[in-house]
């Protein structure tokens, strides 16, 4: 098994992020919490989409739209290894510092 990632799934879900898809990611610790945090989501657009809807290009379709979710995970939904044991204190392959920003 490759030590860089609990299982294929997962890293295959994080090479995913800038389509549109379900992902997974991790963010560094924060000043609210010591510890990385990991996250799945969800993108209804793909990210130069995303950028070109924060530079205000937005259609108006008469009705709200979900562009993105995401919600955190404390283990990986493929293999239910804990992320934070498996990953330790700095995942930083798992970063994606332009996912971030573009996060709801």
């Amino acid at each position: 098994m490759n030590k860089k990632w609990c299982c294929d799934a997962f890293e295959h879900t994080f090479d995913q992020r800038h389509g549109r898809t379900i992902y997974v990611i991790a963010e560094p610790p924060s000043h609210a919490s010591k510890f990385p945090s990991f996250w799945i989501a969800m993108s209804s657009v793909t990210s130069s989409d995303r950028a070109a809807l924060s530079n205000g290009v937005i259609p108006d379709l008469g009705f709200p739209i979900t562009i993105g979710t995401r919600v955190p995970i404390q283990h990986c939904p493929w293999c239910g290894r804990n992320l934070l044991k498996f990953y330790g204190l700095t995942p930083e392959h798992l970063y994606d510092e332009s996912i971030e920003e573009s996060q709801p």
